[in-house]
């Protein structure tokens, strides 16, 4: 698909919690820019629709990438073509890891008497967690690919089918465990015409949560359609990529170059913090 005239799509990344998302959002600025993109504020957890409409029709028209935290379904409301992608990631590991993130965000605000930061700050277990900001730890991939927000404990069948459904009809999706492959086979779906090799910009947040065997049984269970989409995802996953051995062995190669791609991109944030800084204090 071309990316001018009236055709053009309306690419749009579902970008889940804890899924690599720093590193895969700098490789997207350098595939798409950035005067044609729009990211969606993370507190804005719908499919796109209200930061999209707040755009002027022009600007509206122009976009090429949607991204953030939201949902499936902004295709139904745009007449133009829209094609899906996202990164999914073994659930139990991904909300260890976005308990530790938020977990460090709580501690950079110690005066705050918000509920669930609170809960983060003075860990107890993971059900006191859970009663405070459920959604974020609730089969959150079955609520971002089906585009159901189902209240709290309510996940079902249907979601979880709907959500499968949005993974077949996506051009091409990644799983976290096996990123290089992930990178390099949404790089030629979706025609980037980049490095297809993600940086490791983020060292990962220190580990302030500790789950009791309690707290992860807790998580298993209310997080079995979760798991029962990465199980799809992942199975899909190996069947495509046993039908391109070459992407493999591709994937392979470009993994070697991750140490140069992170210097190169640490360097020229470097270069662009210091030029800011210069234009910020002349007269």
């Amino acid at each position: 698909m071309t990316r001018t005239g009236p055709d053009r799509p309306l690419d749009v990344f579902l970008h889940i919690p804890k899924t690599a998302g720093t590193s895969f959002n700098t490789l997207l600025s350098r595939a798409y820019g950035h005067s044609d993109t729009l990211h969606v504020p993370f507190d804005h957890l719908d499919d796109g629709t209200r930061a999209l409409a707040a755009l002027p029709s022009e600007r509206q028209q122009a976009l090429t990438l949607l991204r953030g935290h939201i949902t499936h379904g902004i295709h139904g409301g745009i007449p133009r073509p829209v094609r899906y992608f996202t990164v999914l990631r073994d659930p139990a590991s991904r909300i260890v890891s976005f308990l530790n993130h938020m977990a460090a965000e709580a501690a950079h605000n110690p005066t705050s008497d918000v509920p669930w930061l609170t809960s983060l700050r003075d860990w107890s277990d993971m059900e006191t967690y859970i009663r405070q900001r459920p959604r974020q730890v609730d089969n959150y991939m079955v609520r971002a690919l089906s585009g159901r927000d189902f209240a709290p404990g309510a996940c079902d069948e249907a979601a979880l089918e709907a959500a499968i459904a949005t993974l077949h009809a996506m051009p091409a999706f990644g799983v976290y465990a096996d990123i290089n492959a992930s990178v390099l086979a949404l790089a030629e779906a979706f025609d980037w015409g980049v490095l297809p090799v993600l940086s490791r910009s983020k060292s990962g947040n220190p580990r302030r949560i500790t789950l009791t065997d309690r707290d992860r049984a807790v998580l298993q269970d209310l997080n079995r359609y979760d798991q029962a989409l990465y199980d799809t995802a992942c199975a899909l996953f190996r069947d495509r990529l046993a039908a391109r051995p070459a992407l493999r062995r591709r994937a392979d190669l470009y993994r070697r170059l991750t140490p140069a791609v992170t210097w190169t991109e640490t360097a020229l944030r470097s270069l662009r913090h210091r030029s800011s800084n210069l234009r910020a204090r002349r007269p």
